[in-house]
């Protein structure tokens, strides 16, 4: 499925000279037919397009979100693998009824909104809003255990996802490295009740209030009581989990765009929204974070450095905009895992114009995901700000052009890091040598 913001739908008028779209596969094809975009409206058919040449020609399955962080409007909504929509119209035939439903890759699963996942490394924005608020933690804390790729605790040794371990960190470095061992003490300082109530009051169990049907509400624990319940059973550890985004914590790639939204504003954020004229999403429906600015600065400096030289991905650095975002590995029990990426950015200088949250199911880390967020990002907002199109914007592909090589080529631990004698980006934080980013 594909939603998108087609000229004259929610806040982009039609324009005389511009190309309109009778169907998204027009779109679609115009994108593929034409690579310098000329006529193509901007916001909804273009990114839509944009996703999906990502994710489809890709063969991914997975979904795509982008928000308007300032008002709730969808820029796009994308779930590959998909359908073609005109086959419903005048009534599908019996035959294609019934392949689309055996197919084993479901392609009827609206990913965006009904498919739910952990929500990984992404979650622990949530972890440390929940320490800030309680004055647990600024950008500078550091934990009293130092990461040496795992931490014992109640009987369980819970493992950090980079084995040689990163040492001791304040908030902002934590966030930047995705260090599990960090928030895992976050988690236990915070205790299971607080983690679950503070989870429960940023929305991780309910709906976005899209003006959809169907829409699924996460899951999260409203207390330990649900775990009681669940389980009979509560492991003094069960906070660890739930603080990087496991255990019993799944959401829609929805809600983590929407919750982000709220992290790239003013702390809140309004419920979703596709119908055409509407001015705004419903902020009686929408997500309060309890965050002040001072608060939210203290995420901004770790967000920031995720895709800076020492983050996690950095390779979905761009040239002419800053993302804010966070990678995340979801672990999936019996299948290989989901990558994940959300983030955030805007014209320079000026506020968060764009929100992206992404998804890849099965053998792909949030590094393997957040070039395609970013470059939707560029596309964007290039074409919002009349700018010209650049069809290989990330660090990764502007090495490649630059005849570094693939990046399947190099050898650890520089893959995926940066290649000896690679150019370096202005605003790089050099503080720490590249290592190989798996997160």
């Amino acid at each position: 499925m594909l939603a998108v913001d087609l000229p004259g739908h929610g806040r982009t008028p039609a324009s005389p000279g511009r190309t309109t779209f009778a169907s998204l596969t027009d779109a679609v094809e115009r994108f593929i037919g034409d690579e310098g975009l000329e006529g193509i409206d901007l916001v909804g058919s273009s990114i839509g397009a944009r996703l999906v040449l990502e994710l489809a020609r890709r063969g991914h399955q997975g979904a795509v979100v982008a928000l308007d962080p300032q008002t709730g409007a969808v820029l796009a909504m994308y779930s590959n693998p998909s359908y073609d929509p005109n086959d419903f119209v005048g009534g599908i035939s019996t035959r294609l009824w019934s392949a689309l439903n055996k197919d084993p890759l479901k392609p009827l699963i609206d990913r965006t909104m009904v498919g739910i996942y952990p929500p990984a490394s992404t979650f622990k924005i949530a972890t440390a809003i929940a320490g800030i608020q309680k004055g647990i933690l600024t950008k500078d804390t550091r934990m009293p255990i130092p990461c040496t790729g795992g931490m014992a605790y109640a009987g369980r040794y819970a493992r950090c996802w980079w084995s040689a371990g990163h040492g001791s960190l304040n908030l902002a470095s934590a966030i930047e490295k995705s260090c599990n061992v960090y928030f895992y003490q976050v988690g236990i300082r915070l205790g299971l009740k607080e983690l679950t109530d503070l989870g429960t009051r940023m929305g991780f169990n309910r709906k976005t209030g899209i003006d959809l049907p169907g829409e699924k509400a996460g899951i999260f624990p409203d207390g330990p009581e649900y775990l009681m319940k669940k389980y009979n059973y509560i492991a003094p550890s069960a906070v660890m989990s739930l603080a990087i985004g496991q255990g019993d914590n799944s959401q829609t790639v929805l809600h983590m765009a929407q919750f982000y939204s709220a992290i790239a504003g003013n702390g809140t954020a309004p419920a979703p929204y596709l119908a055409m004229n509407a001015d705004k999403g419903d902020p009686q429906k929408g997500i309060d974070v309890g965050l002040d600015s001072e608060g939210l600065s203290h995420l901004w400096a770790g967000l920031q450095l995720v895709t800076k030289d020492g983050g996690t991905a950095l390779l979905s650095s761009l040239e002419r905009y800053e993302i804010y975002g966070k990678t995340g590995t979801a672990q999936n029990p019996g299948a290989a895992d989901h990558g994940w990426f959300v983030g955030f950015t805007g014209k320079p200088g000026g506020p968060p114009e764009i929100v992206v949250a992404a998804i890849i199911e099965h053998g792909l880390h949030g590094s393997d995901v957040a070039p395609l967020a970013a470059k939707a990002m560029n596309f964007y907002l290039d074409s919002k700000h009349g700018l010209p199109f650049e069809p290989q914007p990330t660090l990764i592909e502007r090495w490649e052009k630059r005849g570094y090589g693939k990046m399947d080529s190099y050898p650890a631990p520089l893959h995926p890091g940066v290649p000896a004698g690679a150019p370096r980006m202005a605003a790089t934080n050099a503080r720490q040598p590249a290592q190989a980013r798996k997160q």
